[in-house]
């Protein structure tokens, strides 16, 4: 969905140029959503069997491994297009995780003593406990 690419490119771009920069891990890990959401779309967008890879040079050759779309390539893209959103959700875990460590704060940079520092024992052992429940 465009407009949720939208959005979130808004809030990555906020969040680099925000004095609270200095949490680089934090930001990298955004980053990295943003990306892996931007290649989800366009693998979806590629499914339709078009000549939309010949519109990048060089690397659409090496994607399609040939001259023309063929079945191998469309099931290829599609497994990327269904194993990435996997990739995304880890990365929004180890993002997550990033956040608590480092407490969230304001745009301003001013300090906030309402960080709970129990929260990530607290979401560790709501991960283990809901595991134990599908067993």
């Amino acid at each position: 969905n465009i407009s949720y690419t939208y959005i979130y490119t808004h809030t990555v771009v906020r969040a680099a140029f925000s004095p609270a920069v200095v949490r680089l891990r934090l930001l990298m890990a955004g980053v990295l959503i943003l990306f892996a959401t931007i290649a989800t779309a366009f693998l979806g967008y590629v499914l339709v069997i078009t000549n939309l890879l010949s519109a990048i040079p060089y690397i659409g050759t090496i994607l399609v491994q040939g001259f023309a779309v063929d079945n191998a390539t469309l099931t290829r893209f599609f497994a990327l297009h269904l194993l990435i959103p996997l990739a995304i959700a880890a990365l929004a875990i180890v993002h997550l995780l990033f956040l608590h460590r480092t407490g969230s704060n304001n745009p301003l940079g001013l300090k906030s003593f309402l960080w709970i520092p129990e929260l990530s024992r607290g979401l560790s052992y709501q991960l283990l406990t809901s595991r134990a429940h599908y067993d």
